[in-house]
């Protein structure tokens, strides 16, 4: 097998990475084989085992670090989900546990992240009837200033609390994510522990 062949194959296993993630574990086996030398290039793939063995390995240690580190935001919370799924199924396990606890992961991920979602637009709909009435107010001001002042404090109310409810369930999907991400990570570390016994 050639760097190119190795590489390419890699790349193969390695697509379903996030971009971030596949760019630096290719630049990583690129600065490998550079400081390997091109006389050292089957030594080198000996060294690093077969490219499904290299990528499963890959995952499953960006999987173990994601769970370690704090997700900032739901994009990156998404992220880390998918590496732990990736992870999980590259873990050598049984094929009918694999498909259990997958069905069980897609349940908890559809099942809890659905509600918080409901709970983020529930939230922005609030922040939007608060903002209509508040709009409103403005107008109904020219006609009745008592009615007017009551609409207001009505939006603003209304504003407030639902700027509460998008605040508080965007901080609940960031940790529902976190703790799938660190679920996950638990389980590849399990998984990798009883492969090597």
């Amino acid at each position: 097998m050639t760097k190119g062949q190795y590489m390419s194959a890699l790349a193969g296993w390695l697509k379903r990475l996030p971009k971030e993630d596949f760019e630096k574990a290719m630049e990583y086996y690129e600065e490998y084989f550079q400081e390997a030398g091109e006389e050292n290039v089957e030594e080198a793939i000996r060294n690093l085992g077969m490219p499904k063995e290299a990528a499963e390995q890959i995952i499953q240690d960006l999987a173990r670090q994601n769970a370690q580190k704090p997700v900032k935001n739901i994009r990156q919370g998404m992220s880390k989900v998918w590496v732990g799924i990736l992870a999980v199924c590259a873990v050598p396990i049984a094929v009918p546990v694999i498909v259990v606890i997958l069905a069980v992961l897609a349940v908890v991920i559809l099942g809890g992240g659905g509600v918080l979602v409901s709970i983020v637009i529930v939230g922005a709909a609030g922040l939007l009837g608060g903002a209509a009435v508040f709009a409103a107010s403005v107008a109904l001001l020219f006609v009745s200033v008592r009615d007017a002042l009551v609409n207001l404090g009505a939006g603003l109310l209304c504003c407030g609390i639902s700027l509460w409810i998008f605040w508080g369930g965007v901080k609940l999907c960031i940790w529902f994510e976190q703790m799938i991400v660190k679920m996950l990570g638990r389980m590849v570390k399990k998984g990798g522990h009883k492969c090597e016994k």
